[in-house]
């Protein structure tokens, strides 16, 4: 009886190889090919082409998209850091990457036994003799279950790769809109320093003496013949 179990269990283990292998050659479909993009190797601006590129060397846009910091202005230092945590597209963006985080280990958790049963019993057998011996005994058993779906056709893996890829965009969206908010406060700060400077100009151009009687020499120098 032990040759026919243990060549049963052969077959078994056999096929259990035979299975797995199929799932780690076997995936359909074509695989992703990142398509050619022709980008400007150089900035068109002479000036921009002069510039330092340290910060562009740096990576993350933590570190590479804080260019607001070179120009030293504490006023628009907090301003930006105030709008990036305070702004409801940037609240939106974090909660749709924690859900392609979210997505994304799901997908991975298709490739693990999605079946998991532990079970187990005892059973007490309490003997008593004629001549009035008795004998106890305990019984235990104990059982594990594990079931789980193979990837065959390589639809696991492909899920896996579409949540790796969605999880990806998903953290570029974000970064470009933090460094679209970043640009546009700064913008408008720009801008209010631009007008607070024009202003102190008018003002002191209006407080500038213009009348032709005050002036010397405007008489002589503008007067008609």
């Amino acid at each position: 009886m032990a040759a026919p179990a243990k060549v049963g269990l052969q077959r078994a283990a056999c096929l259990l190889l035979a299975s797995i292998s199929m799932q780690a050659c076997t995936v359909l479909g074509p695989d992703y090919v990142r398509p050619d993009t022709d980008l400007a190797s150089d900035w068109q601006s002479d000036s921009l082409n002069s510039a330092p590129k340290t910060l562009s060397e740096k990576p993350g846009w933590t570190e590479q998209g804080q260019w607001w910091r070179q120009f030293n202005d504490p006023v628009l230092d907090s301003l930006i850091t105030g709008v990036l945590g305070s702004n409801h597209s940037m609240k939106v963006a974090a909660l749709r990457l924690m859900e392609a985080r979210a997505q994304q280990g799901i997908a991975g958790s298709a490739m693990y036994p999605q079946v998991q049963q532990l079970s187990g019993s005892a059973l007490n057998i309490e003997r008593r003799q004629s001549g009035g011996g008795s004998s106890n005994q305990w019984l235990y058993t104990a059982e594990l279950g594990v079931a789980w779906e193979l990837d065959f056709w390589g639809r696991f893996k492909r899920g896996m790769e579409a949540a790796d890829a969605n999880f990806l965009a998903s953290l570029a969206q974000y970064d470009e809109v933090a460094i679209l908010l970043a640009a546009q406060t700064a913008q408008f700060y720009v801008a209010i320093r631009t007008l607070e400077s024009r202003l102190n100009i008018a003002h002191s151009n209006a407080a500038i003496p213009t009348s032709k009687n005050t002036v010397p020499g405007y008489a002589g120098q503008h007067s008609s013949p």
